[in-house]
């Protein structure tokens, strides 16, 4: 019984670890072997085909859904961040705050005249 809960533990480590490095094609050629390690892990301990083929399944899944989980929260984390207005509020018309001192007094830039 307690090689399940290793086996569960292992395999949402192994999402958790995954999702911040890589991409879903990593998930996708990982689940295999997961799946053949749980499955072995599964047969060497005593348990039935059926058992063991619900076993690998529960793994599996458990390491998808970690790796979903993680991936939804970063996601999550960055749209809240993005909904902060930022530092530079710029006006309507596209100006910003601090006018520039040549167009307040109405005089040509200094780089033009002579």
């Amino acid at each position: 019984m307690n090689i399940i809960f290793v086996l569960l533990l292992g395999s949402a480590l192994v999402g958790f670890m995954i999702a911040p490095r890589y991409t879903v094609c990593m998930m996708v050629g990982l689940s295999p072997i997961l799946a053949l390690a749980a499955a072995t892990a599964a047969l060497l301990s005593g348990f039935g085909l059926l058992a063991s083929i619900a076993i690998t399944f529960a793994c599996v899944t458990i390491s998808q859904m970690t790796y979903l989980l993680l991936m939804w929260l970063s996601m999550t984390h960055a749209a809240v961040l993005t909904d902060k207005p930022s530092d530079n509020h710029s006006r309507q018309n596209g100006q910003g705050k601090i006018h520039n001192k040549q167009t307040q007094q109405n005089k040509r830039p200094s780089h033009l005249a002579r």
